[in-house]
Parts: structure tokens; C-alpha cells; sequence
């Protein structure tokens, strides 16, 4: 009573002049149904299973970091961890290749391969790899049976007739 009395008394407040306060609370974010980036598959994923961000990182094999990163899309993980997250998310969130090169790069990136290793077991440059990837080119007979027996899980094969061409253009060139 005494310590009311003594404030009632001299009638001051106790402030800091020119400091700013400010208040920060976590704010509740839903998920979405229907993922459509990389980053909502993994915040679903993490959320349904009740995980924290340092728990999902545990089970990819990540640094809390980066996978905070990569749930808030400010990042891309790399080419190594893509059967990590597929293994977390239980299915391969990314979108169906519709293309030869786009069956490729699923197949190689599924499997953790980088462009540079996989070149380098099918005893090919990198810079054709590429070309094949992105359907500039489009690799030929024994090439073919070998990127399917290196990345045996290619979701669908395409069968691609050589190209019969292939004289003309290096001719051209030259």
C-alpha cells in the first residue's frame, strides 16, 4: 500500500524517451491443399507429421538452415539431396516430364547424380549431356541404352528414331 501511495503521491511514470518497442508473435500460416512449389510440398509434409523445422532437416540430412531455406523458397536444394526429399515427402513432388531430356534430368536428379558425374559415366561431355537435358539433342542408339541402364528409373521411355541427319549436319559445319 505504502509503494501505491508514493506513486499516486508524485503522479510519474517510469519510461525510456526514444525507445522504440516492438512486438513480434509467430504467425499462424496454414498450408496450402494442393502444393504447388517445392517449398508449400515440404511445409505440408513437415506440418502434417507435427515435425519442427530442426526435425525435418534431421530426417533430409540437412542443416536447419538450409532447409528453412528451402521451405521458404529462398533456396534450391541441391541436386544430392532431391532422394532425401522425396524419401521425407513420401512421393516425388516435382511435375511430370513430358519430354525425353526432361526424363533425364527427373531420372538423374531422383537418383542424387550430378550433370558432371553422370557425363561422366556415360563417357560423354557435359556440355552434350546439357543439350540432351534441355532437348536440344538427342543422344543415339548405344547412348540411348546406356543412360537407361545408368538411370534405370526413367518413368517412361520414349522411342526416339536416330536421326538420320546427323552426316548433313556435320558437314555443315565443317
Amino acid at each position: 500500500m505504502q509503494l501505491i501511495a508514493k506513486a499516486q503521491e508524485h503522479e510519474r511514470v517510469a519510461f525510456l524517451p526514444y525507445v522504440q518497442i516492438s512486438l513480434r508473435a509467430a504467425v499462424y500460416r496454414p498450408y496450402v491443399e494442393e502444393p504447388n512449389s517445392l517449398a508449400e510440398h515440404l511445409f505440408k509434409r513437415r506440418k502434417t507429421l507435427g515435425l519442427l523445422q530442426k526435425e525435418a532437416a534431421n530426417l533430409i540430412g540437412v542443416g536447419a538452415f538450409t532447409y528453412l531455406n528451402w521451405e521458404k523458397n529462398k533456396t534450391e536444394p541441391e541436386v544430392r539431396y532431391i532422394p532425401a526429399i522425396i524419401r521425407f515427402l513420401s512421393y516425388d513432388p516435382f511435375p511430370e516430364p513430358q519430354t525425353l531430356g526432361e526424363q533425364i534430368v527427373r531420372a538423374r536428379e531422383g537418383q542424387g547424380i550430378s550433370r558432371k558425374r553422370l557425363a561422366s559415366r556415360l563417357a560423354v561431355d557435359e556440355g552434350v549431356l546439357a543439350k540432351w537435358e534441355r532437348d536440344v539433342t538427342r543422344p543415339k542408339g548405344n547412348q540411348l541404352q546406356k543412360i537407361g541402364a545408368l538411370l534405370p528409373n526413367m518413368l517412361r521411355r520414349h522411342n526416339y528414331p536416330a536421326d538420320t541427319d546427323d552426316t548433313l549436319s556435320v558437314k555443315r559445319l565443317r
